[in-house]
């Protein structure tokens, strides 16, 4: 039995439409009267499943790493969850699943049920804080939902005026930021709205922080993805083209590489440094919906509607191996920390646990 722990796309030769060309933008909108309102609201009490004696569920096994990856096979799945999102707590010991009407937690020991936060609608999103204790959820009823996860307790709740897509907690815990008709920075210690991004022009589906917490990126179906100054609210750039079309971004661990993973099959690797296109990933037969660096950075994975998982090689660009499984499309992809698991979560009502054998 091994714990896990938590941390939740380069080739020559790479081919495809020009690079994506950053636009300069206006300065930032801020938002000096909140509209969001924090209400301390009492929320349902999860409910607690049964505590168990957790039981070896996987072998020990090595890290997934480019040396290895063909020998990657699905090691374990949960069925019958119509899944949002998934993100493991920052110690590693329990999974959350968006689901819809509730956000699961299970142990990561034995996949056993450990609690179920109830929620009125389908959970699109779902984060951890830093610290561990505190979950957020954005969800299709224009809530963003917290929960104290040792004692199961709702601690309060955001409206917006219309559903929220995405949620993500900076590294420092201090801030929260959620899309939804626009971006928004959410002051955790205050409760109160820090200020709002505007620029997009539709829904905004994904919002994701750097690893060292000063830059946001965000995306929306106006088909453009933003970059963003978080202390200042300033927008820094604007990809439009296939980069901005893109369905899904992750950074890697250090910072130094965007990916983008979007509806012309491929997977931009954008040089943050250098501020240009650094490799184009092919070889999915469909649109790209979720993308994950390895803790390493050297591997990527990618999840597409072709109902497989590729894995690649960051620094040569190749495509080392194909996961098959999923009996639809990809919406959601997590290493652990220690790079020993890949989790997916597709449409097809399943998360399965990917490892090398």
């Amino acid at each position: 039995m091994f714990g896990l722990v938590l941390v939740g796309l380069l080739a020559s030769g790479c081919h495809g439409w020009p690079s994506p060309t950053p636009t300069p933008l206006p300065t930032a909108t801020l938002s000096p009267t909140p509209s969001a309102t924090a209400t301390r609201i009492p929320l349902p009490t999860s409910t607690a499943a049964p505590t168990v004696t957790p039981t070896p569920l996987f072998p020990p096994v090595e890290a997934i790493t480019v040396n290895n990856a063909t020998r990657v096979r699905e090691v374990h799945r949960l069925s019958r969850l119509r899944v949002g999102q998934i993100a493991w707590s920052p110690d590693g010991t329990l999974l959350a699943v968006a689901t819809d009407g509730s956000v699961n937690l299970y142990r990561a020991t034995d996949l056993s049920l450990s609690r179920a936060f109830p929620a009125p609608s389908f959970i699109n999103s779902v984060a951890w804080h830093p610290a561990g204790r505190t979950l957020a959820a954005g969800s299709d009823d224009n809530y963003v939902r917290f929960w104290n996860v040792e004692t199961g307790q709702g601690i309060n709740q955001l409206w917006e005026p219309r559903d929220i897509e995405c949620v993500a907690y900076n590294v420092d815990g201090k801030t929260l930021a959620y899309g939804g008709r626009d971006v928004v920075l959410w002051d955790v210690s205050t409760g109160k709205e820090i200020r709002r991004l505007t620029g997009h022009s539709d829904r905004v589906w994904g919002v994701v922080f750097s690893p060292d917490g000063r830059l946001l990126v965000t995306g929306s179906w106006d088909q453009t993805v933003r970059l963003w100054n978080v202390a200042t609210g300033a927008p820094l750039r604007r990809w439009e083209g296939p980069a901005g079309a893109a369905e899904s971004m992750a950074f890697s661990p250090g910072g130094k590489l965007l990916a983008f993973g979007g509806p012309d099959k491929s997977v931009v690797l954008w040089d943050m440094a250098a501020g240009r296109e650094r490799a184009r990933l092919r070889g999915h037969d469909g649109e790209v919906f979720s993308v994950a660096f390895s803790p390493d950075g050297q591997l990527l994975a990618s999840g597409s509607n072709d109902r497989s998982i590729g894995l690649w090689n960051v620094e040569t660009g190749v495509l080392l191996h194909r996961l098959y499984g999923h009996q639809g499309w990809l919406d959601s992809l997590a290493f652990s920390p220690d790079g020993r698991l890949l989790v997916s979560g597709g449409d097809d009502d399943t998360v399965r646990f990917w490892g090398v054998q």
